[in-house]
């Protein structure tokens, strides 16, 4: 069983904002947000004070190569694609949050 306080956010803003309070353990992010575009999600949480070593497991509906290699070079750890099973899901976090 994975044991964590989940804080549930809509925007990369709210995300940063979030992340200003409390380092995260993990970060699972979608790469379609409103406010950003791709993987640019991933560059702003790695430019923040304390998220360099945070593992960030985006799940995505995108298929495209090129939009899933952008996310990775801007510092996603892992990116899966839906849809995938909640058992997909936990493997991965558990993978992320041993390292």
């Amino acid at each position: 069983m994975i044991h964590c306080r989940p804080i549930a956010v809509a925007t990369a803003a709210e995300a940063q904002a979030a992340i200003a309070r409390v380092t995260p353990d993990l970060v699972v992010t979608e790469l379609a947000l409103p406010d950003a575009p791709g993987a640019e999600i991933c560059s702003r949480l790695r430019s923040l004070s304390g998220m360099e070593t945070v593992p960030i497991l985006v799940v995505t509906s995108w298929v495209d190569a090129p939009g899933l290699a952008a996310a990775k070079d801007a510092g996603a750890d892992l990116v899966l694609t839906k849809p995938l099973t909640v058992d997909e899901l936990i493997r991965a976090v558990r993978r992320l949050i041993r390292r």
